[in-house]
């Protein structure tokens, strides 16, 4: 499946009339991203399929950048953003999403980050990425015919 597609449920989502909906769009959107991003380094990272890879992909991209202001560094902190509205909208049920518009800008986010991502040079990104799991001692994430 193509991870964009949640993005396009989270759109319809954004436009429901319930804030279980809007919840879900949220969850969606951030999804969308994260499984983009995971889904085009997973030749170069061996994920875990566990809770950590949600921070770890923020590192590894953060770990990636070359100078401040990279996409990396874009991309890095839209995960970090959407996976916090992610996770009020998943388990903070006293916190109220009171409107759609509210959804809509986790989406537009989300779709943001994403058009980053896509516009960052892949070879050169997997290569900064090996150099920064061997920099850090971290070679138990390197997927193994990378070595």
């Amino acid at each position: 499946m193509d991870p964009i597609s949640f993005l396009d449920v989270a759109r319809e989502l954004a436009n429901g009339r319930t804030e279980a909906h809007w919840r879900t769009s949220v969850s969606r959107s951030y999804y969308a991203l994260f499984n983009v991003v995971t889904a085009n380094l997973s030749d170069t990272v061996s994920w875990r399929k566990d809770a950590s890879d949600h921070q770890k992909v923020i590192e590894f991209l953060r770990g990636a950048r070359q100078s401040a202001g990279d996409q990396e560094e874009d991309v890095a902190s839209a995960l970090d953003d959407l996976r916090e509205n992610r996770n009020l909208a998943d388990y903070d049920m006293d916190t109220p999403f009171r409107s759609s518009r509210s959804a809509g800008v986790v989406v537009a986010k989300a779709h943001l980050a994403i058009q980053a991502f896509q516009g960052i040079q892949r070879a050169a990104l997997r290569q900064r990425i090996r150099l920064h799991l061997e920099r850090t001692n971290q070679l138990n994430f390197l997927r193994r015919q990378t070595l």
